[in-house]
């Protein structure tokens, strides 16, 4: 799970610094699992390094 003030596999994406070595572990121990289980995994990021996702719905 991500740190406190930090998103998962990107950490402090306004000083980006590369994948948390534990965020990579957890992601590749739930893919590990989901292959395990014959399902099929899609990522989809919503923040970028330099481009944070916001949602626009007023608040």
């Amino acid at each position: 799970m991500a740190r406190r003030g930090a998103d998962f596999l990107i950490g402090d994406a306004d000083g980006y610094r590369g994948i948390p070595a534990g965020d990579l572990a957890t992601l590749r121990r739930v893919l590990d699992e989901a292959e395990a289980a014959g399902l099929e995994v899609v990522l989809v990021p919503l923040s970028l390094p330099g481009a944070r996702w916001t949602q626009q719905n007023d608040g």
